[in-house]
């Protein structure tokens, strides 16, 4: 039988015409390079940074919303390729490289060719782009992982910093567009020790790329089934959703593991099951560098629920938390992990999506983790089904979580733990095996 390509994209960047979603952050960015106002893209890993970057760059669909295509100038680098060794005067001479070809001949493109890009020159650079803003043209340099570029030390520096503001700030003829995974209060914040004046970044504004909505992943997979001879019923659909949440890196994991089953012909429990253990394996290294950049008190938040699910599960009720934290204490942690797309409020979402005892009632609303894959990994990895008072006790002081808490939560959040059966902690499969069944009115198997 010859073999189906899998449409569905893992890690990688979506091309322009199967990106989904995000206009209104589209319109933004789009809007504010009008007035040559430069933005930076905020999200968690993987939740479509590059995705979005490339549509800006390569779709040309992007050219009636801004002015004729011969105004702008997409100058498009990765940060996270530039070596260690490299000077400003690399970052500028790459930059003009790809200007230079996009300029009619003339005065303007003779004097870029003369710059020498040998050596920095930021007073000739200024001059440079006042000029070429002034003949009705713009660069817009889009930078990815801009936030890797704080641990080259030779880059991260005033000299490269200060004059990309004040070029972009102060003249028409650059603008720039960048992606990180922290926002702008924190880049300023990390920068603070080597500025001299205002803010390097305060120039840009924030635009933060949400989860996609529910609408959305129904429409990323039809787009991607398209053409296909495989169809995801109901049931596949709401695994996708279970298992994925909204977040785009993680629904193109799960329909791609699902695809893949299907393609086989695999059908019954077998289907999930397969599915689930091939999603388990591709995106632990996705958790883990996700958990790596979660505060402290999100951390502890995301494991509370996850414990608390499990529970509920078990129970087949919703599981109160009042008994474990201060109800009030954690709620900017819950709306954090909720702008990431980590955890959902239940009033928030479609009744039908949810099922009977996966839901945790904290701060007097039903909140659960948005993508039970996360569920799973934060019960398999971060907690590690340890059972003992010590190593929990080693667990909470290794994340910083101690004194998060005082005694009586930590006893509380011991008891929680302590009350998850063994065996039921198992994540991802029974959890979404059980929702599928659960709403499609089928008796588990």
């Amino acid at each position: 039988m010859r073999r189906i390509k899998n449409p569905f994209l893992v890690g990688r960047p979506v091309p322009p015409e199967r990106f989904i979603g995000r206009s209104d952050q589209l319109d933004t960015v789009l809007g504010r390079l009008d007035n040559s106002d430069s933005s930076l893209l905020v999200g968690a890993p993987q939740i479509g940074k590059s995705s979005f970057k490339r549509l800006l760059v390569e779709s040309q669909t992007a050219a009636p919303h801004l002015e004729p295509s011969e105004h702008w100038i997409f100058v498009d680098l990765d940060c996270h390729l530039l070596p260690s060794t490299h000077e400003i005067s690399d970052v500028w001479r790459t930059v003009l490289q790809r200007v230079i070809p996009r300029l009619p001949a003339g005065t303007l493109r003779a004097r870029f060719e003369r710059y020498d890009t040998g050596h920095f020159q930021p007073y000739v650079l200024n001059d440079l782009f006042t000029r070429l803003g002034r003949g009705g043209r713009q660069v817009v340099l889009v930078l990815d992982e801009f936030d890797s570029l704080l641990h080259l030390p030779k880059l991260a520096t005033r000299d490269l910093f200060g004059p990309l503001r004040t070029i972009a700030n102060n003249t028409e003829g650059l603008a720039v567009v960048a992606a990180s995974r922290v926002p702008l209060s924190e880049l300023n914040a990390r920068t603070s020790a080597i500025n001299g004046g205002s803010p390097f970044f305060n120039n840009h504004t924030d635009v933060h790329l949400p989860a996609l909505s529910l609408d959305e992943v129904d429409l990323l997979l039809d787009r991607g089934l398209d053409g296909t001879r495989v169809s995801f019923d109901l049931a596949d659909r709401l695994f996708v959703e279970r298992a994925a949440g909204r977040h785009p890196y993680l629904v193109q994991a799960a329909a791609h593991a699902l695809f893949a089953v299907a393609a086989r012909g695999i059908g019954g429990p077998e289907r999930y099951t397969t599915a689930e253990e091939a999603l388990r394996g591709s995106i632990a290294s996705h958790f883990a560098d996700l958990w790596r950049l979660l505060p402290a008190e999100q951390q502890l938040v995301a494991t509370v629920l996850a414990l608390a699910e499990v529970r509920g599960q078990a129970q087949g009720r919703d599981f109160d938390t009042h008994d474990i934290a201060d109800l009030d204490r954690f709620r900017p942690e819950l709306d954090a992990l909720t702008a990431r797309g980590l955890v959902e409020l239940h009033e928030a979402t479609p009744r039908w999506r949810w099922d009977p005892g996966s839901h945790a009632i904290w701060c007097g609303e039903r909140w659960r983790i948005a993508a039970d894959a996360f569920g799973d990994w934060i019960l398999r990895t971060v907690i590690a089904q340890s059972r003992d008072r010590v190593d929990f006790d080693a667990w909470l002081r290794s994340r910083e979580h101690d004194g998060l808490l005082t005694g009586e939560e930590k006893e509380q959040l011991r008891r929680l733990r302590d009350a998850v059966p063994t065996g039921v902690a198992e994540g991802l499969g029974g959890l979404v095996r059980g929702a599928v069944a659960g709403l499609l009115g089928k008796p588990t198997g």
